[in-house]
C-alpha cells in the first residue's frame, strides 16, 4: 500500500530516475482515489482517514511531488484526527449531523475491494460508511474515546518538514512539496549531511538560502533561480552573481557558511524572517475552506464543544 522505493530507499527519485515518474504518480493517484482507508460517510464527500494512510501517501505525494495532493492529506489529518488534548488520534473521527447520514452514503463508490479473510470481495458499501468503529458519528465526544498514537506527531511533523525541505540522495531541495499559493520560512532545519539550512518563500519566489555545515559535506542544490543569476556570499568573503542552471553544486567544510539569494538584500538571511511575537502561548481554532475545524493545542472545554456545536450544525464558529 505505498510505493516502495518512495522512502526510504530512493529508487523512485524523479531527480535520479525519471523515467519512474509517470509510474509512480498513476500508482500514487490510484491509491488516493480507491484506497480504503478513506472515510465517505462524511459531509464533506470523502476525506483520508488515519496516521497510516497520512504516512504512506503522503510522504509519497512530497517526494514525487504533488504539492496539492499533500496538503490535502496533511489537512484531512488534522481534521480527522486531532483529539481536544492535543494530540493525535490513531482513527479518524469525524462530527457529522446524522440528518445527511444517509446522503452520505451514497458518497460511496461502487467498487469491489479484495482481502484476506474470504476468497470473496467485499463491496466497498460494506466497510466504507463511516460508522465501523468512531469514524462518522453525531458524539461530540467521539475524539476523547480514540487512544493517540504516538506516530501521529511525527507523521504531521515529517510531512510538514518535507514540504520545506527536503535532501534525500544528495539533493538539497527547497519547497518541492509546498503549494505555490503559500509562504514558508524556516531556520536551521537539519539536513542529511549534517547541515543546518535556513530559507524563505513569499509570493512564490525563494528569497534566501543559507547552509552551515556540521561537516565536510557536497551539496548538489536543486536552484530555486533556474533561469536568472543569482547572488552568492561564503562566510566574510564579498558576495558575487552567479550564472543560472539547474543545479547549484558546492564543497563545504566543517564550519562553513554559505548564503545564496535571488538578489542582493537577500543576503541577509535570517534578518528577512520576522516571527509572530507579542502573543501568549493559546490554542487556536483554524477553520477550513469546507466547513471543518480543528484546535490546535488544548483549549477550554466550554470552547471547544461550543466550536463542535456550531460546526456540526453548518455554522461557521468564532473563535473565542
Amino acid at each position: 500500500r505505498t510505493l516502495a522505493g518512495a522512502f526510504p530507499c530512493g529508487e523512485f527519485d524523479p531527480e535520479i530516475a525519471p523515467e519512474w515518474e509517470a509510474v509512480c504518480r498513476f500508482e500514487l493517484e490510484k491509491m488516493c482515489r480507491w484506497y480504503w482507508m478513506k472515510t465517505y460517510g462524511c459531509n464533506q464527500g470523502e476525506l483520508f482517514g488515519g496516521t497510516g494512510f497520512a504516512y504512506h501517501a503522503g510522504l509519497a505525494a512530497c517526494r514525487h511531488p504533488m504539492p496539492e495532493l499533500a496538503w490535502t492529506i496533511l489537512e484531512d489529518l488534522l481534521k480527522c484526527n486531532v483529539k481536544p488534548s492535543g494530540l493525535i488520534g490513531h482513527n479518524p473521527a469525524i462530527l457529522a449531523n446524522s440528518a445527511l447520514s444517509e446522503a452520505n452514503l451514497r458518497n460511496i463508490p461502487d467498487i469491489d475491494l479484495n482481502h484476506d479473510l474470504d476468497p470473496a470481495p467485499l463491496k466497498a458499501a460494506e466497510i466504507m460508511t463511516g460508522r465501523l468503529n468512531e469514524s462518522t458519528t453525531e458524539n461530540l465526544d467521539c475524539r476523547d474515546t480514540i487512544f493517540p498514537a504516538l506516530e501521529g506527531p511525527g507523521i504531521y511533523m515529517m510531512i510538514v518538514a518535507e514540504m520545506l525541505l527536503q535532501s534525500h540522495n544528495g539533493i538539497l531541495r527547497l519547497f518541492t512539496a509546498l503549494p505555490a499559493a503559500r509562504d514558508a520560512a524556516f531556520a536551521d532545519l537539519r539536513a542529511e549531511g549534517p547541515t543546518l539550512v535556513s530559507a524563505q518563500r513569499m509570493g512564490g519566489e525563494v528569497r534566501f538560502l543559507r547552509l552551515k555545515a556540521l561537516a565536510d559535506v557536497t551539496w548538489k542544490i536543486k536552484n530555486p533561480w533556474p533561469s536568472a543569476t543569482y547572488w552568492v556570499k561564503i562566510g566574510d568573503t564579498q558576495p558575487h552573481q552567479a550564472p543560472a542552471g539547474a543545479y547549484i553544486e558546492i564543497m563545504l567544510a566543517a564550519g562553513d557558511e554559505v548564503v545564496f539569494a535571488a538578489t542582493q538584500d537577500g543576503l541577509a538571511g535570517e534578518a528577512l524572517i520576522q516571527p509572530r511575537q507579542g502573543e501568549a502561548p493559546q490554542a487556536r481554532m483554524l477553520t477550513f475552506n469546507d466547513g471543518m475545524l480543528v484546535w490546535l493545542g488544548k483549549p477550554r472545554h466550554s470552547q471547544y464543544y461550543a466550536a463542535l456545536e456550531a460546526a456540526r450544525d453548518g455554522r461557521v464558529p468564532q473563535p473565542t
